[in-house]
């Protein structure tokens, strides 16, 4: 265990072995059943500001050990009821990983697990290697060789329910400096979730809600659909906004130990839990750096959480932090924002 500055650690947790892997292919976000060559996946983030890319489900066997490992997930909520921010060190393939812990602002059952130093965010990195994940971002806007991996984190929705109220509809990197194709978030699940579990609300670039001056069509414009699946992250231009699909579960019945009704009975015995990777990609040039750092810091809300400097950064002195492209109910802080 590490101590964080006067921060409670949280002890040590238990392994468990590996699952099995399939692998996906590309696809739209909302249409899974539609596949595509690696252009056609770039063309559809360009035109629409979302696609979905595969992976081998080997490759996240040992995020999914280390999420395995984690201290008992009942103490790590009860620990951080109150906003207290919390530090807790893990087994990994590699030796010991090491996590900042931080809830959100509006919502009890959601909490974030962000890498904490460079060891541990080597593992995500890891990830998006196997995935290709920069070979197809950098080619949105021909930054291959400028996109970098900043930051990354466990996201945790713990409970049958997510209202309507615990999540809000946002962009996550959302300053007006920021320009469309320079920053990713990719999203993918450790397990196979169950249809009536939250998936991912959002606005592709088409949708009225982009539309200026803002009217009363753009504000209440319908959302689309991505449910998460093993093998498969949804990467999503920074400035599209989303959100956490609020939902209510329910037990799908059906033959036992098979299914979807083995998938519920999975999710049951985890205690309820929707657990997501998150990888937060954005351009390392010196001008973009500075904005991108300062918009993850927003989401981190702490600073031990690490965010990657870009080698290319430039003293920052007084750069805005407007973010008058955001929804205003954004001003409530990016951590309470049911991000995924």
């Amino acid at each position: 265990v590490f101590q964080l500055n006067g921060f409670s650690p949280l002890a040590l947790g238990r392994a468990d072995e590996p699952g099995p892997s399939s692998p996906m292919a590309y696809g739209c976000a909302d249409e899974p059943g539609l596949s595509w060559d690696k252009q056609a996946c770039v063309d559809e983030l360009q035109s629409r500001g979302v696609a979905w890319l595969p992976f081998e489900e080997d490759a996240m066997a040992d995020l999914a050990q280390i999420f395995r490992n984690m201290p008992d997930i009942e103490e790590l909520f009860e620990e951080t009821a109150d906003g207290t921010f919390y530090g807790c060190e893990v087994p990994s393939p590699r030796g010991s990983a090491r996590f900042i812990l931080n809830k959100s602002a509006i919502s009890e059952n959601m909490r974030w697990l962000w890498a904490h130093d460079d060891e541990t965010l080597a593992l995500f990195d890891e990830l998006a290697r196997k995935a290709n994940l920069l070979s197809v971002l950098g080619d949105v806007d021909g930054r291959v060789g400028d996109l970098m991996l900043y930051a990354a984190s466990f996201i945790i929705v713990k409970g049958t329910k997510l209202e309507d109220k615990e999540t809000l509809r946002h962009a996550d990197m959302g300053h007006r400096r920021i320009p469309r194709g320079s920053s990713f978030t990719c999203l993918a699940s450790l397990a196979d979730l169950p249809g009536s579990v939250g998936g991912l609300q959002f606005w592709p670039w088409e949708s009225p809600l982009y539309i200026e001056p803002v009217t009363s069509l753009s504000r209440n414009a319908p959302a689309h659909l991505h449910k998460y699946r093993p093998g498969k992250f949804v990467a999503f231009d920074g400035k599209l906004k989303h959100r956490t699909e609020p939902f209510e579960y329910e037990h799908l019945l059906g033959d036992a130990g098979s299914g979807p009704s083995a998938c519920c009975d999975a999710y049951e015995a985890s205690g309820h839990l929707r657990v997501l990777v998150s990888l937060a990609f954005a351009s390392s040039e010196a001008p973009l750096s500075r904005y991108n750092h300062k918009m993850l810091r927003k989401q981190t809300c702490h600073e031990e959480a690490l965010i990657r400097q870009s080698p290319k950064r430039e003293v920052d002195i007084d750069s805005e932090l407007d973010t008058s492209d955001s929804d205003a109910e954004c001003k409530k802080g990016a951590v309470g924002r049911g991000r995924g």
